[in-house]
């Protein structure tokens, strides 16, 4: 066997040597091996956690914005549906508000909200937005995981011909 080998062997032995005899003599065997796999083990994760050589670490978290994250909107071109998956839970409410003045301007009657089946969740945030949207004449679940909402139709202006 190697030098590697025996090293280890003879640890082990040292260890299961002191264990042997009495109860107060395994006691005070237990403090001696310890610390050394503690130490083992922090030097081990100090190893693995430790940044690369030359990396650049961020003086606090507040001064790299979070990856992705912008105060632009975003344009999106608006279609007959939308699909809410794409979107974090927190701004789906200002996404679907948007969505359906956007859909409304554009002269949809019928737009189809895709928010997924799952337990429910989404459906029901959805379907409150649309219970208190202005534009929203009537709404309806279509049990696939989607939401068809009836749109009013956009005012249209009054022109000078009409009277006002």
């Amino acid at each position: 066997m190697g030098a590697k080998a025996s090293s280890i062997e003879g640890a082990a032995h040292h260890c299961a040597a002191s264990a042997r005899g009495t109860r107060k003599s395994f006691a005070k065997a237990r403090p001696t091996c310890k610390p050394r796999a503690v130490a083992w083990l922090a030097r081990l994760w100090a190893w693995l956690l430790a940044p690369p050589p030359g990396a650049r670490l961020p003086s606090s978290l507040d001064d790299e914005p979070e990856r992705g994250a912008s105060d632009e909107p975003v344009v999106m071109p608006i279609e007959e549906s939308i699909d809410l998956h794409h979107y974090a839970p927190r701004d789906i409410p200002s996404v679907v508000e948007e969505y359906l003045l956007e859909a409304r301007k554009k002269g949809y009657v019928e737009v189809r909200i895709i928010h997924g089946r799952g337990k429910g969740v989404q459906r029901t945030r959805v379907q409150k937005q649309l219970e208190r949207h202005p534009a929203v004449a009537s709404f309806r679940s279509d049990g696939l995981g989607s939401t068809l909402a009836t749109l009013h139709p956009p005012k249209r202006r009054a022109t000078r011909r009409e009277g006002r």
